[in-house]
This record gives C-alpha cells, sequence and structure tokens, in this order.
C-alpha cells in the first residue's frame, strides 16, 4: 500500500536512519575527501553536523513535522562542521521552510522542501562548484519534484531521490577535474546520498545499510590525497551572523564584501562588536611576576595576558574545536605524522613592526628547554620535540622525539611564540627571567603592556595596539574591542562589589554564592531592580578543574593514606553547600568533574566523623589527651596548618576547622595574599592548601601527577603524588592516536580512580557556569561566551557600547528611568536543556 503522508514521529525516525547510515559510512566518505581542502574529514565533519541536528530534534519528540524539521535545521547550524557540513545546514534550512505550517506532509511536500532545501544551498555560497554536493543535492531534487508530479507516495518520491543521488554522485568525476585525477567521486556528495539512502532503508522498513546501492565506490588510497595536498593548504572559515535588533542582515552585501578577502565563502551568520571604550575589573593581588613562563608564572592573571599579547602558531575554532590559522597560515605533517611544518603569515607582527619568522619558533624553543628556566613541565612538553629548523624566514618544520597524542596540538595551538630580539639578548632563560619579573615582553597579540601604565601595588593595564596586524583578519571579527583593560588591586570581594556599586569598576566576576543570592538582589540594590546593573550567570561546555584542599605527601602526616582519606571524611561538604553556598554548587567526586573522563566509580566521601576516627587509629592516633587533642603514642597531637588565600573562603574553612576539633584535631588557618600562597605552594612549603585548577579540553595529566615531578619545586604536582600505576597510565595516555577517543576515555577514568582513591585533595565542589555582574555599558554576544571558553573570555569578545552608555548615564541622572529587562541566564550552549545543573539563581 502507498505511504501517503508522514508526520512528526515518522521524519524523526527517518532522519535518526539517515544520521545512522552516514555514521555506517563516515570512513568511505573520509577517504573521498579531496576538495576544497584534502583533510580527510567530510564525512566526520558531516556526521558531526547531522548529529547535533538529530539531538536537537529528539528534544521535541512527539511534535508536529514542521516542528521536527525546524529543529533538525536549528541544530544543523549550530552544530555545521566543514564545507559540506554548512551546504548540508543550508539544505536543511530550506526543507523547513518548505514544510512550513505542516503537520504531516506527502511525496509533493517533500520534493518541493527538496527543491527549497537545493536553492536554499546555492545561495549560501559565493561561487557554487558544479561536481559537488550541490550537484547532488539539485539534480536529486529535480528527479524527486517530477516524481512528485506523477504520484504522491512517499517512498516513490524519496527512492527515486536516492536513484538520482547516486547517479548524480557517480558522475561528479567527470565535473570536477580534481576528482578525476585522484580516482574518486565527491566526499560531500557521497555523504548526503548516505543520508537520503539512510532514510528510504527506514521507510522500506530494511536494516541492511546497502539493501538500495546497485554501485560500489571504493574509497580513495590516501597516496591520492597527497598528490593534491601542495596545492594550497586551503583552509575554512565559517561565520554566524545575527542581527542587531529592529534590523535585517544584507547576506548578498556581506557576501560581497567577503568575496574580496578570500575564496570557499559560506555565510551563515556572527555577531559584530564596537571598538573603544575601556573595561575596569578587579584583582585580589598585586602579581609577583609578568611573565608567560619560569617560575611562579602559572597563574591566572599571567595566563590571561599571555593570552591577550601574544599568539600561538595555530588557534582552535571556539565552537568546532578545529584547527585555524593564527601565526602560521598554512600547515601539514609528514606522511609517518613525526614532522610538523607551519608557513608563518608574511604579514605577522611583532609590536615594533618586526617581522614573525622561524627564528622565533626556534628561540621559543629554547627557552622552554632551558634548564635555567626552572620550569621542569615545560622541559617535559617540549623535549618531546627536536629543535625546530628554519627551512626558510617563513617555513619552519619540527620532529617529534617522543610519540605523545597532544604533540600537535601543543605545539601548534598550545604554544605561545616569543620574539628571538627579546630572547637571544640574555644569555640564559635565568637571566630573562629576571628581567622580566616586573617588565612585560613585546608579543604580537592585539594589546600590549607599557611599564608606565603600572601602578605597584594598585593596578596592572593592558592597552589595545595600534597596527596590530590581524586586527581585520576573520578570526579577529569582533573581537579584543576594548582600548584599554585595567585591573585594580582589592583583596576583598566585599569591598570590590562596593566600589563596583560605587560604578569604580565596569563588571565584577562573583566568586561568592551568598553575595549573588543574597546582596545582590533587587531590593538591597536599585539599581539591579531597574536594570542599570545586570546579572548574568552563562552557562556553557567549559571543562569544570576542580577545587580542593591539597594535602602535601612529602611531609607527614599527610604521607599516609589513611590519614589523607580521615581528613576528606570530616569535611561537611553537604552542610557547606547548603548553609553557606545556597546550593549554588555541585558537589565533586573527579579530577575530570562533569565530561566523558569522571569515573563514575568514585568514591562519595560523604561526612563520616566515625569512620575517619577508626582511619585515624589505625594509623597511630588512637588517644586523646587532657585537652581532648587527639594524640600518637609520642603523645604528639594531631595538628594541621590549613594555607589560605582570600577571606571569602574563611567561613567555608572554618566549618572545617570545627569539624576537625570535634575529632580531636587542631586546625590553623593561614590566611595569605594570593601571590605569597602561590610561591610556597610552587615551593611546597605547606601542609594543607585550598586550591582551585582549570580544566582542559584535552587533558594533559602528565604535568600534575608524574612522579618525577612529586619532590621538585615549581610544578603542578604540589601535592607529591607518585604512583607507578598512574606514571604507566601517563606512558599509555601519550602513546595514543588523536583519533583513540575511547581510549582515551578509558585510562583517565582509570587514573581518575585511581587519585580519588589516592587522596591527594579533599576534593570540594565546583560550578558549571560564570556569574558576571556589569553596568549596563556593555555588549556581548547571544551565547556570553564562547562554547568551551572559561569567565576570562569576556575581555576578548565583550564591547563597550556607546548607545547603552548613553542611555546609563541618563537613568543614572533620573531615577524615574528604568531600563529594558535582558535575560539573567543565557543557556545558548546547552540549548535550553537543565543537565541536571544548579538552578538559575
Amino acid at each position: 500500500m502507498a505511504r501517503r503522508s508522514c508526520d512528526g514521529a515518522g521524519l524523526l525516525a527517518a532522519f535518526r536512519a539517515a544520521v545512522a547510515n552516514l555514521e555506517t559510512h563516515v570512513e568511505e566518505v573520509n577517504g573521498l575527501n579531496v576538495f576544497p581542502v584534502p583533510d580527510g574529514d567530510t564525512g566526520s565533519n558531516m556526521l558531526a553536523t547531522v548529529a547535533a541536528a538529530l539531538e536537537e530534534a529528539e528534544r521535541i519528540a512527539g511534535q508536529p513535522a514542521d516542528r521536527v524539521a525546524g529543529a533538525i535545521s536549528f541544530g544543523a547550524l549550530m552544530g555545521a562542521r566543514g564545507n559540506s557540513g554548512v551546504i548540508a545546514s543550508q539544505i536543511f534550512r530550506g526543507m523547513a521552510d518548505g514544510l512550513e505550517g505542516k503537520r504531516r506532509f506527502n511525496g509533493l511536500d517533500l520534493a518541493h522542501a527538496l527543491d527549497r532545501g537545493t536553492k536554499m544551498a546555492y545561495a549560501a555560497v559565493a561561487k557554487p562548484v558544479e561536481g559537488t554536493i550541490l550537484t547532488v543535492v539539485r539534480e536529486a531534487a529535480a528527479v524527486a519534484v517530477e516524481t512528485a508530479e506523477r504520484t504522491n507516495d512517499l517512498e516513490a518520491v524519496l527512492g527515486s531521490t536516492v536513484d538520482a543521488a547516486e547517479r548524480s554522485v557517480a558522475r561528479t568525476p567527470s565535473l570536477l577535474p580534481i576528482l578525476r585525477e585522484a580516482g574518486v567521486v565527491d566526499a560531500g556528495g557521497q555523504g548526503l546520498y548516505r543520508l537520503f539512502q539512510g532514510a528510504l532503508l527506514h521507510l522500506l522498513g530494511q536494516v541492511g545499510a546497502g539493501a538500495v546501492s546497485t554501485r560500489r565506490l571504493e574509497a580513495a588510497k590516501p597516496s591520492a590525497l597527497v598528490a593534491h595536498a601542495d596545492e594550497g593548504f586551503g583552509y575554512e572559515t565559517m561565520f554566524l551572523l545575527w542581527p542587531a535588533a529592529g534590523l535585517s542582515l544584507d547576506v548578498d552585501a556581506i557576501r560581497m564584501r567577503l568575496e574580496t578577502i578570500g575564496e570557499s565563502v559560506l555565510v551563515a551568520g556572527d555577531p559584530r562588536a564596537v571598538k573603544g571604550g575601556d573595561l575596569i575589573a578587579d584583582m585580589a593581588d598585586y602579581p609577583s611576576n609578568w611573565r608567560p613562563v619560569g617560575p611562579q608564572s602559572n597563574t591566572g592573571f599571567n595566563a590571561l595576558h599571555e593570552g591577550l599579547m601574544f599568539e600561538s602558531l595555530l588557534s582552535l575554532h571556539p565552537t568546532t574545536l578545529e584547527f585555524i590559522p593564527s601565526l602560521a597560515t598554512h600547515w601539514k605533517k609528514s606522511a609517518d605524522g613525526l614532522t610538523y611544518s607551519f608557513r608563518i603569515n608574511p604579514n605577522a607582527r611583532w609590536a615594533d613592526g618586526s617581522p614573525v619568522t622561524s627564528d622565533d619558533v626556534i628561540a621559543t624553543h629554547d627557552l622552554l628547554v632551558d634548564d635555567t628556566l626552572a620550569e621542569p613541565a615545560s622541559k617535559i612538553l617540549y623535549e618531546r620535540y627536536s629543535r625546530p629548523v628554519a627551512e626558510s624566514p617563513y617555513l619552519v618544520t619540527v620532529t617529534v622525539l617522543k610519540k605523545h597524542w597532544r604533540n600537535f596540538l601543543t605545539f601548534s595551538a598550545g604554544t605561545s611564540i616569543f620574539p628571538a630580539k627579546v630572547l637571544k639578548s640574555f644569555p640564559n632563560a635565568e637571566a630573562w627571567v629576571r628581567a622580566h619579573n616586573t617588565k612585560f615582553m613585546m608579543g604580537s597579540g592585539p594589546y600590549e603592556g607599557r611599564v608606565e601604565d603600572q601602578l605597584e601595588g594598585k593596578s596592572m593595564t593592558v592597552r589595545r595596539r595600534p597596527g596590530y596586524w590581524a586586527e581585520k583578519g576573520r578570526a579577529n571579527v569582533g573581537l579584543h574591542n576594548f582600548d584599554k583593560i585595567t585591573h585594580l588591586v582589592i583583596n576583598d570581594e566585599a569591598m570590590a562589589f562596593e566600589r563596583f556599586k560605587k560604578g569604580e569598576l565596569t563588571c565584577f566576576v562573583v566568586a561568592t554564592a551568598r553575595r549573588w543570592v543574597a546582596e545582590m538582589t533587587p531590593d538591597k540594590v536599585p539599581e539591579i531592580k531597574r536594570n542599570l546593573i545586570r546579572k548574568v550567570k552563562i552557562f556553557n561546555e567549559q571543562p569544570l578543574g576542580f577545587q580542593g584542599i591539597g594535602l602535601n605527601m612529602n611531609v607527614p602526616p599527610y604521607d599516609d593514606l589513611r590519614v589523607r582519606k580521615a581528613l576528606a571524611l570530616l569535611l561537611d561538604r553537604k552542610t557547606m553547600l547548603e548553609k553557606l553556598m545556597y546550593n549554588q554548587y555541585l558537589p565533586t567526586r573527579s579530577y575530570f568533574s562533569a565530561g566523558p573522563y569522571e569515573n563514575p566509580d568514585n568514591p562519595r566521601n560523604d561526612y563520616d566523623p566515625r569512620a575517619a576516627l577508626a582511619l585515624l587509629a589505625e594509623a597511630g592516633w588512637k588517644s586523646r589527651n587532657s585537652a581532648g587533642q587527639l594524640v600518637n603514642d609520642k603523645g604528639e597531637p594531631f595538628n594541621v596548618r590549613i594555607l589560605c588565600a582570600g577571606p571569602g573562603l574563611e567561613k567555608h574553612l572554618t566549618l572545617y576547622q570545627e569539624s576537625l576539633k570535634q575529632a580531636g584535631i587542631t586546625a590553623t588557618l593561614e590566611l595569605t595574599r594570593p601571590d605569597e600562597q602561590w610561591q610556597r605552594v610552587s615551593e611546597k612549603k605547606f601542609e594543607m592548601v585550598f586550591m582551585s585548577w582549570g580544566g582542559s579540553l584535552f587533558p594533559e595529566p602528565e604535568l600534575s601527577f608524574r612522579s618525577t615531578l612529586a619532590k621538585i619545586t615549581n610544578n603542578n604536582n604540589i601535592t607529591g603524588v607518585a604512583d607507578k600505576r598512574i606514571d604507566e597510565l601517563l606512558d599509555a595516555y601519550g602513546l595514543l592516536e588523536i583519533e583513540q577517543i575511547d581510549e582515551r576515555v578509558r585510562i583517565l577514568r582509570e587514573l581518575d580512580g585511581i587519585l580519588a582513591r589516592l587522596y591527594p585533595y579533599i576534593l570540594l565542589w565546583n560550578a558549571p557556569y560564570t556569574r558576571i555582574i556589569h553596568w549596563d555599558c556593555l555588549g556581548y554576544p547571544e551565547s556570553g561566551l564562547t562554547r568551551t571558553g572559561g569567565g576570562g573570555g569576556f575581555y576578548s569578545l565583550w564591547w563597550w557600547d556607546p548607545e547603552k552608555a548613553k542611555r546609563l548615564e541618563e537613568a543614572k541622572r533620573n531615577p524615574s528611568i528604568t531600563l529594558p529587562p535582558v535575560p539573567s541566564t543565557i543557556r545558548f550552549w546547552q540549548k535550553g536543556k537543565d543537565k541536571g545543573t544548579p538552578p538559575a539563581e
């Protein structure tokens, strides 16, 4: 019996089957990839795109067909990767338009939707190339329309679409010479064919992936791709544009402008920002040094300024996490994957106007492996590579000496390049370190630091650099907007909040739940009620890292596992989260929280004084003296010292102090400044310390848990972790291939489990959001932050809005003015889904 129509559930099921069929054939599609960029990832990119579309559609299962089609379109747009992925998203967008208002659709509706998708895809590409996915969708849609005019049967229409797509793919080599030379068909077209095929298989009730195909298409051999790789290390740049409120986008005008600066232009939208204005924020303490590397340099302050002032050879796209150009325009790996070549942009310039060259890459490597730098972690990382070689002033190569799956990532996108002319003016790294404790080194990035702008003990300032060489580059559109960024030294958060309310700070990242929930309320702060001050909580997918009380396992009694576990069981996290933190945080049980690497079997470590005392008794702390103190066999009382920077944490540690007291342990809180704490921690001169570590998209646990770092100073293994099995796992982790994601997960989960039972830290809590309060003179993207970026991202993403600033000043002068409300919670990257996170307020 002919199938006349399909509802939303049927569309979702068919699309689910289409995605599954593409997944089955993803390596086939990757192997065909020679145009426009011979990088072998068209299948992966298309699969990521349609997987994002399916995820979005699954969220509204049960809705009418037009709603499901709209969700598929939106998910594909937001998750689009690569040229073919973006074009596919435009096909889905056109199909959604074609099905608008239809709870069910028939064969004719489907054909017209495909035709609409074809027109949308062609319109999105500045210079359509035949012999690609565009040809396939156009010819398939034409046959679908022809069939639908004869019969309304969905199976017949979709069947003719699949047959036409297969025929169209087969003849793509006759339309595109590069395909003919490589002996392959178009990868994007083949991917689209597999999607159509999967949907038809579902409609026919078949499960075999090849039931419809009558032709066998072989994937190209890798050597067929190499021949074309030297024709230009092409790359893709995608924009996602939103119109300003009340305005529309002139897509044709945008495309015409982009055509003058690049090739293969795909338009899918991106917000624009305004240059100018000053941003004034706070910092807890004046930094002990201003260096990007060297002893005690791995602080949040130095990382922020390093990102503003220096650049790496490549960068990671903030949404897709794919490699994109930075100082280098082109790159490639040798056939064995052990040698990397980078072509440096001849236009790249240091702040003094001199060119960035291969010598700068070599000098940077020399600095990072210099023993006198006194940074063991850098030496571990960069001794994995040979000394780079300058093939020419703008072509540099480096060879891997020790295999590690992160090698290309670390060298290309994880290494700031420093100026050789500065580094070579010092006899060694130690001399350079001394000279740059309180001196900024010039960089190639958008900001610069001037000694005359710094007020010792009071403030630090960087300025947007006039003539920044890449200011108009595609990757920097809408970024680096403030003319000046100043941090005022305010070592008390309560005082910082008061100075913010007085207008001395533009914005304020809120670290305290009580202040956010109980103090920053409309009834207590009239400017919040009138919307002059905005509270914004931004959820995204940034790696969470972990917070905890580190235990120095190099000194007794913390060298005893039983003692460390007992101290963990004496911390009442539940009461702290409820009474002190307004349930705004989630308890942590992992060193890789809220991601695929977290071991679900880690111990919970709930508050359990009885179990703690039993462990302490096993460790020799069995009795109490006349003062009620727990003592060992020598009569020595159990005393601990907890190092902590910042009075905001004192109340939490005071509660812990009381719990320890009830167990017979005397705890002394050592409150200090952040720079003093970091110096003591770096030198391993502490017993217990409150620490917060940032997370990483691509974890590098070796720098924090390798045994060789356990007893030496100036590294991240501050607690002295030294475990044979952990070292074995770190070795195995490094030898993985980048594609071995499942094995990476397995290794890190085992590592996480060992650490959780080793108790180098008493794990505390974390929050999957950033809290920012700001005067309503700033603009920011709809997303607030990038998909995986931390709170510091607003320094580059946000901007001073002159119109808002004018409106704000009028409202300050006139108490009767209330500014328009805006959303206070941003879940852009979660698409409205609350993934078990704390409440918005």
